[in-house]
């Protein structure tokens, strides 16, 4: 137990956490800006850029998380189609402008996430 009536399923610490965290960002980060926009996955319909703005919006339902606000939720599995493309429509731009939105969000997620009891 680690004091919140819950069993860890990692023995880690804050900081190996946010740094691990960290890590994953870059990496992403860097993928996103090196591949080609338009390659897709074997097995998806999805394109480079659209994945990318899909983890954008995902990363902007967290900030509205961290700001107390409320996002879109679907009431139903089969509203989730529905909600992902107007949001990726919403966003839709070039990859750079996408991963540096994407940097924005992170940073104001990692810091709301770094000062939250684990």
């Amino acid at each position: 137990m680690n004091g919140t009536g819950c069993v860890a399923l990692t023995d880690t610490t804050r900081d190996e956490l946010l740094e691990r965290i960290r890590q994953t960002q870059d990496r992403f980060d860097r993928l996103a800006r090196t591949a080609d926009p338009d390659a897709r996955a074997p097995g998806s319909d999805w394109t480079v850029r659209q994945f990318v703005a899909h983890v954008l919006t995902v990363a902007h339902r967290y900030q509205k998380i961290a700001r107390g606000l409320e996002y879109r939720r679907a009431v139903t599995l089969s509203e989730m189609p529905a909600i992902n493309q107007t949001e990726l429509e919403a966003v839709m731009a070039p990859v750079p402008e996408l991963a540096d939105d994407l940097l924005a969000v992170e940073a104001e997620i990692n810091a709301f996430m770094g000062s939250r009891p684990l």
